[in-house]
């Protein structure tokens, strides 16, 4: 199996992670050894969203890189965003296709394309504030996976998590289209919806913003950490 694994980047100057106040730059080297520890893909594809700071492994021969010619927006924070552009907090500008899109959605289906036309089979996205545990834990996530569209986690509020996503590439012209159309004011709620009309299939270990009890699992992930969290996935701590 071939992959390609994305994700998106944003940082200001002094910028710090709200749940354990870690800097967001400091944080992206703690990301990439993770990462790199327990995948393979063929490259790492990083879309930067028009930051003033870069992440430490920007340079790395292992990243394909580009930044976008604006700030699309994205949290509820509106990071990077000024005032009077306050239609891109939550939910972004609108774009050609008539329907609004943040900057990690477009981020996110601009490597998926790049990942289609390199004729890899699967497209995994990982958020620049997700960890995760278990060696080969992808390649477990796409033989999962198989010939369905794409997988990911339900959050306790019937919402998507969005931190990982693997996709067929066979699938993703069906899924941007169905993303585009489904409905849902966020992201999460939109690929929530696409799980009724697509081949959509559970990742096979636990994982979203709010779990707890790691030890307790062989292959687990988590977003929006706090500084007990990144001890435990950076093996400080059991």
């Amino acid at each position: 199996m071939s992959y390609i694994i994305g994700s998106g980047w944003w940082s200001d100057v002094d910028d710090k992670y709200e749940q354990c106040g870690v800097n967001i730059v400091e944080f992206s080297k703690i990301w990439w050894e993770n990462v790199n520890s327990v995948s393979s893909p063929k490259v790492f594809f990083i879309v930067d969203s028009h930051s003033p700071v870069l992440p430490v492994y920007w340079n790395d021969e292992k990243v394909e890189r580009v930044s976008m010619l604006d700030n699309w927006g994205g949290s509820k924070y509106g990071r990077g965003v000024s005032d009077k552009d306050e239609v891109r907090f939550a939910y972004g500008l609108r774009s050609m296709f008539h329907i609004d899109l943040i900057g990690a959605s477009k981020s996110l289906y601009l490597q998926a394309i790049y990942a289609l036309f390199n004729d890899v089979d699967y497209f995994v996205w990982v958020e620049q504030d997700c960890l995760l545990k278990g060696n080969s834990i992808i390649e477990k996530a796409i033989e999962n996976l198989g010939d369905g569209d794409f997988s990911s986690n339900f959050l306790p509020n019937g919402t998507m998590e969005t931190c990982l996503l693997v996709f067929n590439c066979n699938s993703i012209l069906k899924i941007f289209d169905c993303f585009l159309n489904a409905n849902g004011k966020s992201a999460e709620e939109k690929y929530a919806a696409m799980t009724k009309t697509m081949n959509w299939k559970p990742l096979p270990f636990p994982g979203h913003r709010l779990i707890t009890g790691f030890a307790e699992h062989e292959f687990i992930f988590k977003q929006k950490l706090l500084k007990e969290d990144i001890k435990y996935f950076v093996g400080e701590t059991e």
